[in-house]
């Protein structure tokens, strides 16, 4: 089985064309300029972003008075929206919605138009 079959099983020949194949010439350049990445500094940078992002999801759902998926559209939605109303603390009246759906968007440049002191004091996970 050659590589686009395998990529393509795997449902990863998307990823493959869009961003492992973009990369090549950065990779070739930082080869010629002799440039190394330090595997155990990147090791160690990724286990302090995790660290990171597990605070900033408890902090989300300590804001929220509940667990969520901050990966769901659907659930954050009903939290920012139908829990705690952000649409009401907005500077403008009306919050933009999805193109398809026309449901209210989470889109972080439509969290950012509500009162900047609700998002910033109260939920820096939005950030």
């Amino acid at each position: 089985m050659d590589l686009r079959a395998k990529l393509q099983t795997q449902h990863l020949w998307e990823l493959f064309c869009t961003v492992e194949l973009r990369l090549i010439p950065v990779l070739a350049v930082m080869e010629n300029y002799r440039i190394h990445v330090n595997k155990e500094d990147l090791v160690r940078t990724s286990e302090l972003l995790g660290v990171r992002q597990k605070q900033l999801e408890q902090e989300a759902h300590h804001v929220a008075g509940e667990q969520f998926l901050l990966t769901s559209s659907n659930q954050l939605r009903q939290i920012l929206f139908d829990k705690l109303r952000l649409h009401l603390l907005c500077v403008k009246k009306k919050l933009p919605r999805t193109d398809l759906q026309q449901q209210q968007s989470t889109s972080e440049a439509v969290v950012s138009l509500s009162s900047p002191g609700w998002v910033g004091a109260s939920t820096s996970f939005l950030k």
